[in-house]
């Protein structure tokens, strides 16, 4: 399992969740992702058979596996602190905004998806919550194009939403 420095793994409101040591600075790099590179088909497979889903979208039909690592633990919110930045298979977590002492570190998995095949209620209890969790389209408008201008979407999602 891959060390992060700077975060721990603690009890949240869905579960398990990652936390801040410290205070992150906005467009600090707060970790990397790892995980097995696998189809859409077999995210399907694999959905259909456990029943739930524990993959990263990082391309149209391409998406990551878990790692058994820290970064299988990132939780979503609706008004999140951290945003998913892809270049090729290298997927890193980055600070959108300062992050504070002790604050779970999260990101909005809808900004990834895109036909997504798996969908789930929403536990963040952020006033702005959209409830049920599922692809970018689903996002305000105005909450999109907040994203794009932190460049906090990734470019098949631009191409595919017209916000380039």
């Amino acid at each position: 399992m891959t060390s992060f420095p700077g975060l721990v793994l603690r009890a949240s409101c869905g579960g398990m969740g990652v936390f801040s040591v410290d205070g992150i600075q906005p467009g600090r790099n707060v970790m990397h992702f790892e995980g097995a590179i696998l189809s859409r088909d077999a995210v399907k497979t694999a959905i259909a058979k456990n029943g739930h889903d524990g993959f990263l979208q990082i391309g149209i039909d391409t998406f990551m596996g878990q790692s058994g690592g820290l970064d299988d633990y990132v939780n979503h919110a609706c008004n999140p602190n951290c945003y998913i930045a892809i270049q090729d298979y290298s997927v890193h977590l980055i600070a959108l905004r300062h992050i504070n002492r002790d604050e779970e570190i999260t990101f909005d998995y809808a900004t990834t998806q895109i036909d997504f095949p798996f969908r789930f209620d929403c536990v963040c209890g952020d006033v702005a919550c959209r409830g049920n969790i599922g692809n970018v389209n689903e996002i305000p408008v105005t909450q999109l194009e907040t994203y794009r201008r932190y460049g906090a979407l990734p470019e098949y999602i631009l191409e595919m939403t017209a916000l380039v």
